[in-house]
């Protein structure tokens, strides 16, 4: 089956704000549910998809501040909770985290 049309995507961005579960949007747009699932993601920015590679990756998110990051927190959240609980980076360095 080929790709999502721009039509395609239209409908079931509405549908999804609307509420509509994926199976009725599946059955509405002639796709799987679990691929308007994930098309409903990648359009709406929930998704990023890496260079060269053809897999759907969920970015992770800073627990502080919320920007994309790879760690539990961004490096300026990093920081701030460092200063905040009088975290050396010395040992910060030695201990890993």
């Amino acid at each position: 089956m080929p790709g999502f049309t721009p039509e395609e995507d239209a409908v079931i961005l509405a549908l999804v704000r609307c509420g509509v579960p994926f199976t009725r949007i599946a059955k509405e747009v002639g796709h799987g549910a679990g691929a308007c699932w994930a098309r409903s993601r990648r359009l709406r920015g929930l998704s990023v998809e890496p260079e060269g590679e053809g897999v759907l990756v969920n970015p992770r998110r800073c627990h502080d501040c919320g920007k994309p990051t790879a760690d539990y927190r961004c490096a300026k959240c990093r920081a701030l909770w460092r200063k905040k609980h009088h975290v050396q980076p010395s040992a910060v360095e030695e201990d890993g985290i």
